[in-house]
């Protein structure tokens, strides 16, 4: 059963893949937990949405886009944005990958499938954090 969490604080988060099926249930999560969202197919897309709007606060981002590697979009956002909070969410769940993507600047790194409770978890603590 999934657990119908609302997040306190108000966000607007980005969610960068180019896959269809991985985008449905990211979005999927979102709804459940009350968290508006907005999309981006591409590296280049993530950037545009992010430089075009200030409200964007938290960005789920593929590692592998067919245009961009997703340590170098990483590195742009938080570029642009240095509060920006970037969660990885990739397919590659080698730990090298996931030390490189943290020192890019991302604060978390989730393996796919992605699973509900952990992204919940990461929610829950950025909630918290705004309290």
């Amino acid at each position: 059963m999934i657990e119908n969490f609302k997040i306190n604080i108000e966000m607007l988060a980005l969610i960068v893949d180019d896959d269809d099926f991985c985008y449905k249930i990211l979005s999927t999560y979102l709804k459940i937990m009350g968290v508006n969202y907005v999309r981006a197919s591409s590296g280049i897309e993530a950037m545009e949405v992010c430089a075009s709007n200030q409200k964007i606060s938290l960005v789920l981002l593929d590692m592998q886009l067919p245009d961009m590697d997703g340590i170098a979009i990483c590195k742009a956002i938080r570029k642009m944005s240095p509060g920006m909070v970037v969660i990885f969410q990739t397919g590659v769940s080698d730990p090298v990958y996931k030390d490189l993507g943290i020192e890019a600047g991302a604060r978390y790194y989730l393996t796919k499938p992605i699973i509900y409770r952990e992204l919940l978890s990461i929610f829950k603590d950025l909630d918290e954090l705004q309290d």
